[in-house]
């Protein structure tokens, strides 16, 4: 894995903005409620930047009701700096299965929601990237920031 590029960083910095706009940032109390979900273009460009480069992924409880969301960071530039967030994704700014997966033969049905907990492919995406040995160390590195160690799947859930 190498430093994440300028461009990249630029990237999912402007990604971000258009997830979610100032005038809809937290404006709801309950559940975090994005602007618009990603491409499947999108999507797949976010993970594979989070494949190939090093940057630091925190999972996060995306609202009251359970759910399942991530905040990518850039490693910090300078000591002390702390890591820089780039970019927040809820399991709701996930795409809906294209047409092209059910013709490649994927007959899983749409992900089930529950109350109380999160998307089980949210879930399984998401953790393949915060619940590593890695992560976790980085995410201890930047204890003095308050980045949240991964935890136990029911921990998000209500």
């Amino acid at each position: 894995m190498t430093p994440l590029p300028d461009e990249e960083r630029e990237w999912l910095k402007a990604l971000n903005e258009n997830l979610w706009p100032p005038d809809r940032k937290r404006n709801n109390p309950v559940k975090l409620e994005a602007h618009r979900q990603l491409t499947h273009k999108e999507k797949d460009r976010v993970f594979k930047i989070l494949d190939t480069y090093l940057v630091v992924v925190e999972m996060f409880s995306s609202n009251m009701f359970g759910g399942y969301g991530i905040t990518v960071y850039a490693h910090e530039q300078y000591p002390g700096t702390g890591p820089e967030p780039l970019l927040s994704i809820t399991e709701d700014n996930l795409p809906p299965r294209s047409r092209l997966s059910r013709i490649d033969g994927e007959t899983e049905p749409a992900p089930d929601k529950f109350p109380g907990c999160g998307r089980d492919d949210a879930w399984e995406l998401f953790s393949k990237y915060t619940h590593t040995e890695q992560m976790r160390a980085w995410i201890s590195e930047y204890k003095q920031f308050k980045l949240e160690p991964p935890r136990e799947r029911y921990h998000y859930d209500y």
